[in-house]
């Protein structure tokens, strides 16, 4: 049996808010019996291999390339379609972004979705110069003027 120090894992505890309204039933097929062996078996593992288990926050670690780690391509079923034509398995480049997640200090177990969605849509416009369309920032990251001198005045003419 191998050893490693650390198992990283996405903490699949959490309801799934957003599915409850596309996926009615998907809250009750993960309840249970099969949600609880689902959540007890990195748990189990890191026993037996003496290490030590360390969630990470999941929120979009299917969407990013594993290359760049940034928010480029797009997942379709089984797939993830990078930019520059490669097609790599979507779980295996999902799974590739769970140990880089663990060690990014921006994103915490318990940052809320919207604002990992913004901060890796931030730092794909930083790095590529332009986000590609449906990456706009939304929600806190873009916040409103505090006061009037920040507001952007209009001329009149």
């Amino acid at each position: 049996m191998r050893s490693c120090g650390t198992l990283a894992c996405e903490d699949l505890s959490a309801s799934m808010k957003s599915a409850r309204y596309h996926y009615r039933n998907t809250n009750r097929r993960l309840s249970g019996r099969a949600k609880g062996v689902l959540a007890d078996t990195p748990t189990s593992i890191s026993r037996r291999r003496g290490s030590a288990l360390a969630l990470v926050n999941p929120a979009c670690t299917s969407q990013i390339d594993s290359r760049t780690g940034l928010l480029q391509g797009c997942r379709r079923r089984d797939r993830f379609y990078c930019l520059n034509g490669v097609v790599p398995d979507a779980d295996v480049n999902a799974a590739c972004n769970i140990p880089a997640r663990l060690y990014d200090d921006g994103i915490t177990l318990y940052t809320p979705y919207r604002d990992v969605r913004a901060l890796l849509a931030e730092r794909t416009r930083t790095v590529v110069g332009t986000a590609r369309p449906g990456l706009e920032l939304r929600g806190r990251a873009t916040p409103s003027p505090s006061t009037e001198s920040e507001v952007p005045r209009t001329h009149k003419v």
